[in-house]
C-alpha cells in the first residue's frame, strides 16, 4: 500500500512538472508569434466598386527588401443596416463578426492583394489584414470595376507616401 502511494505521488509530481514546462513554452511561443492588424473601417461601395487590399514588403534603411517571410491574412466583414434615428444616424450590425481570414505566406519581393466586393443586401464592408510582421506596407483602394479608375486610396500611417 505504501509503495502504491509513493508511486502515485511520484507520477503526480512528474505530470505537474511536465504541464508547467508545457505552459511556459506555450506562453513563450505566443509572445514570439505576435499578430499585427490593420483594417479599413466601415466602407460603403456601389455595385460597380471593389475595395482592393494590397500588402507588400517594406524596404530597409539601405533601400533593400527585407530578406524574410511573413504570414498575411486578408478578411472581410459585411454589415447590414439595423435602424436609423430621426436625426439621420444609422446603426449597422456585423453580418459575420468572425470573418474567415485567408492566410498566405509572403516571401521577400512578393505582394498580396484581394478585391473585396460588398455582398448584395449589405450596407457596407470592412477589409481586415492580420500578419505576424509589422514591417509590411498596406494600401487600400476603392476601384470602379467598369472603368478601372481608382476612386479613393488610403495608405495607413507608417506606410510610404505614394506621391508628392
Amino acid at each position: 500500500m505504501g509503495r502504491k502511494i509513493t508511486l502515485t505521488i511520484a507520477q503526480a509530481v512528474v505530470l505537474i512538472s511536465i504541464s508547467l514546462v508545457s505552459f511556459e513554452s506555450s506562453v513563450k511561443g505566443q509572445a514570439e508569434r505576435q499578430k499585427f492588424r490593420s483594417d479599413t473601417g466601415f466602407v460603403t461601395l456601389s455595385p460597380q466598386q471593389v475595395l482592393r487590399v494590397t500588402v507588400g514588403w517594406d524596404l530597409n534603411n539601405d533601400g533593400v527588401f527585407t530578406d524574410s517571410s511573413a504570414i498575411v491574412g486578408i478578411g472581410q466583414i459585411d454589415y447590414v443596416q439595423a435602424n436609423c434615428s430621426a436625426g439621420g444616424m444609422c446603426k449597422h450590425a456585423s453580418a459575420n463578426p468572425n470573418p474567415v481570414v485567408e492566410r498566405e505566406q509572403l516571401q521577400a519581393l512578393e505582394a498580396l492583394s484581394r478585391d473585396i466586393k460588398q455582398m448584395p443586401g449589405s450596407s457596407g464592408v470592412r477589409g481586415v489584414i492580420v500578419s505576424n510582421r509589422a514591417d509590411l506596407r498596406l494600401v487600400f483602394q476603392i476601384i470602379n470595376t467598369s472603368t478601372g479608375d481608382i476612386v479613393a486610396i488610403w495608405v495607413p500611417q507608417g506606410s510610404p507616401v505614394i506621391g508628392k
